[in-house]
């Protein structure tokens, strides 16, 4: 049996799954808490998170205190994209 290779698409859906996933365990959280937890890259958190704010599935809603640098926006599941988020995950599975 020859194993199929994954699209792009499909490993993106995965990996918004599991930034959805990682949110919902831990907001608030910053895109570079998600960053460390997940193991993606910077620049891949950044787009997908960018794609979820977009989308209304996750909300800005803080800032985290300041270690020395800039501030870092903290993120939480959105209240109202709680069905299409329930949609998004039941059609990815």
């Amino acid at each position: 049996m020859q194993l199929q290779p994954i699209g792009r698409k499909k490993i993106r859906a995965i990996n918004q799954n599991m930034l959805l996933n990682l949110i919902r365990m831990h907001a608030p959280i910053s895109r570079t808490q998600l960053q460390k937890i997940s193991g993606l890259s910077q620049g891949t958190v950044v787009s997908l998170i960018t794609q979820l704010i977009e989308r209304e599935l996750v909300i800005e809603t803080g800032m985290a205190a300041s270690t020395g640098g800039r501030k870092a926006g903290l993120l939480e599941l959105s209240p109202q994209g709680a069905m299409p988020l329930a949609f998004t995950l039941w059609s990815t599975i």
